[in-house]
């Protein structure tokens, strides 16, 4: 019968726990803000497990004075704090090695979103429980939802309090089981007044700042709608039988578009959040062009890309010149179907300088793919911080070298017309300008021009000294002067960077070709990942190792594949440890463990992670 051909389930049970080792599950108590009673509920289901004869410790607790809460902590064993010193300041935080010996069935660990001390292993608290769990230990914690990084900018609106202590979106992810502790505005007022909440003058400063009655209402809705939007993922995985993953919608696919603008953060948290309700996969994309970055840029996208990153987007970098032809080719050979753009609140006053902004030009050749254009926040001051940065994205040298290249030929020019006239010395200015775009970057060619069109009117158009202009042939030659002095110094400058792009594309197509080609010929998995790790520090143009799953169990090796070099010590082998086990990116220029000398990548494949590259750059240059 064809009940017969079943697989015996005590049979694929068995193979399911061979194959993934027990991890501990995750609880998470959330609410609007402090004072609803997140480690009070935490702690009366605490005793509820005592009671039937769980092993429970609390590894890290604060009552802040709260009387019903040092009762219900009374009885349950605690583990003593770890002390450290930094800068003289004796400080306390939670003993993780401690917590890991003990090895309790539930660990109680509150303020989920706390920064550890100095010097400590993990720089934040989500990460030591992220080890709990990858140990078999249960974890129950607290956390407010103004401390989740896609709903933090939400929250900073509403309160006008920015929150620095984040987590990722990704821990609510993994949780097992999310609890709401929900009280009305007004009974956490109360407790407020009666000093449940805060003690002395600090509960008289919370109500007059974050607690106001209109503050806590809109953090009400805020948590109750992240709550009902968790329930709604549960069901769904529920109904697909996928209770490990959110996303796998099949019929939408995001794509934001990033750049090095702050603004980015903003766009970032927007689109996942998006995704989230939608429960699809996102992507976003980053466009480089061949203009330099300036050095606070350049972190600004680090920084952009690190929290994509963290929110679970897939992070693309393309090379191109036309920023807005390459978001939409990506869009419709990646089978994109809601592009996320940002209308920044600077494009009035760009327009001045734009005919056409990179948003309009999205909406108009974007055919059947969605645009959602999202307004960015409007920063103070922000168009003198944006023109500020773009000065600084071309070098302090060129404007300096360019400046005086013109004062030089100005004065060259000054002797020269004595001889042939005024109207030569323009043939001079533009041939400087053409020679100066072949070595300059656009912007500071573009100054040039400006200065010797006012130069050549004040100095040598007559009358001299003087910005008037009284021929008629005169004030036409300089309007052609200044037409083709910006037109040729622009369209040098536009040859240059896209003969640069060309170029890095070339260098990547050669490297891909020359791996592909080596790989063909390579005999053995060993010759392969040798070449991998080659062409990848030719690439990258750094040091490269990779770590391999060992075949007799699911941990990572201790060792890596054929470097000799590597110094080999517990830090990078815990963060080697924790990419493999999380699949993120970890180590340098990230929040997981930056202080290890490699940025460690998991290699993931369809059927699972299987290894773990770690990049080291010798300059200490970003990760992007």
């Amino acid at each position: 019968m064809e009940y017969d051909k079943r697989p015996d389930p005590d049979e694929l049970l068995s193979k399911i726990q061979k194959k993934e080792p027990q991890r501990g599950n995750l609880k998470i108590f959330f609410g609007m803000s402090a004072g609803v009673g997140k480690t009070y509920s935490m702690l009366k289901e605490a005793r509820i497990l005592i009671e039937r004869g769980e092993d429970v410790v609390i590894g890290w607790m604060e009552s802040h004075g709260r009387k019903e809460t040092d009762k219900l902590v009374s009885g349950i064993e605690v583990i003593p704090r770890k002390s450290i010193e930094y800068r003289g300041i004796k400080l306390e935080d939670m003993d993780l090695e401690a917590l890991l010996v003990r090895k309790p069935s539930v660990a109680l660990i509150d303020e989920l979103a706390h920064t550890n001390a100095p010097g400590l292993k993990h720089p934040k608290r989500y990460q030591d429980i992220l080890e709990l769990l990858e140990a078999g230990i249960d974890v129950y914690t607290t956390v407010n939802i103004q401390h989740l990084e896609s709903i933090a900018d939400v929250v900073e609106e509403v309160s006008h309090i920015r929150v620095k202590e984040r987590i990722p979106d990704s821990i609510f992810d993994q949780a097992n089981d999310v609890q709401l502790v929900d009280v009305p505005p007004e009974e956490l007022i109360q407790r407020l007044n009666e000093g449940k909440v805060y003690t002395g003058d600090k509960s008289k400063d919370a109500l007059l700042h974050f607690f106001k009655k209109e503050n806590l209402a809109m953090l009400r809705e805020i948590s109750l709608r992240h709550a009902a939007e968790l329930a709604s993922h549960q069901l769904t995985n529920i109904l697909r039988g996928e209770s490990y993953s959110l996303f796998k919608g099949d019929n939408q696919r995001i794509l934001v578009a990033i750049s090095s603008s702050p603004n980015s953060e903003y766009l970032i948290r927007w689109g996942r959040r998006l995704a989230y309700n939608l429960k699809t996969n996102w992507i976003c994309i980053y466009v480089e062009t061949a203009f330099s970055l300036s050095e606070y840029d350049k972190d600004c996208l680090t920084k952009n890309m690190t929290l994509a990153r963290n929110l679970g987007a897939s992070v693309v970098t393309l090379p191109d010149e036309n920023v807005a032809n390459a978001i939409i080719c990506y869009a419709e050979q990646n089978n994109i179907s809601i592009i996320i753009i940002g209308k920044s609140a600077l494009s009035k006053k760009r327009k001045l300088f734009e005919n056409v902004s990179l948003s309009e030009r999205i909406i108009r050749e974007s055919g059947k793919i969605s645009v959602i254009a999202v307004q960015e926040k409007d920063i103070p001051q922000d168009y003198l911080k944006w023109a500020k940065r773009k000065i600084e994205s071309s070098s302090l040298w060129q404007y300096i070298f360019a400046f005086a290249i013109a004062l030089i030929v100005t004065v060259i020019n000054y002797f020269v017309t004595i001889l042939i006239g005024h109207g030569s010395s323009s043939i001079i200015y533009l041939a400087t300008i053409s020679i100066l775009a072949l070595v300059l970057d656009r912007k500071p060619v573009l100054m040039v021009a400006c200065i010797s069109a006012l130069a050549w009117d004040f100095l040598f158009i007559p009358p001299k000294y003087t910005f008037a202009i009284h021929k008629i042939e005169d004030i036409l030659m300089l309007l052609l002067y200044f037409i083709v002095a910006i037109t040729s110094g622009w369209l040098t400058s536009r040859f240059r960077a896209n003969e640069k792009m060309l170029r890095i594309r070339e260098q990547r197509m050669s490297i891909l070709n020359d791996l592909s080609s080596a790989l063909e010929t390579a005999s053995g998995a060993e010759n392969a990942v040798t070449c991998g790790i080659e062409y990848i520090s030719k690439a990258f143009k750094c040091e490269t190792i990779v770590f391999f799953k060992q075949d007799d169990n699911n941990e990572l090796s201790e060792s890596p594949v054929k470097n000799t070099s590597f110094k080999s010590n517990e830090k990078e082998l815990s963060a080697a440890r924790f990419c493999f086990s999380e699949g993120q990116s970890t180590g340098r220029f990230t929040s997981t463990l930056p202080v290890v000398s490699y940025h460690y990548v998991p290699m993931a494949v369809p059927g699972g992670t299987i290894g773990v590259i770690g990049i080291k750059f010798e300059n200490e240059r970003s990760w992007t």
